[in-house]
């Protein structure tokens, strides 16, 4: 479990760090960042526990 946390952690911070860079690019109501935030999202609800 302590394992699969970190992978998850490793995961949310790129995907953050390549929301930002395509934010920074396109703005943040460019579909692909929107598509991003979902994307985080999902990971960081997994993380915690989080059904949706």
């Amino acid at each position: 479990m302590k394992e699969e946390k970190l992978g998850l952690i490793d995961e949310i911070e790129l995907k953050k760090k390549d929301m930002y860079v395509k934010a920074q690019l396109y703005g943040f109501t460019d579909p692909r960042v929107v598509a991003h935030s979902q994307e985080l999202d999902i990971l960081i609800n997994k993380y915690l526990g989080i059904s949706a």
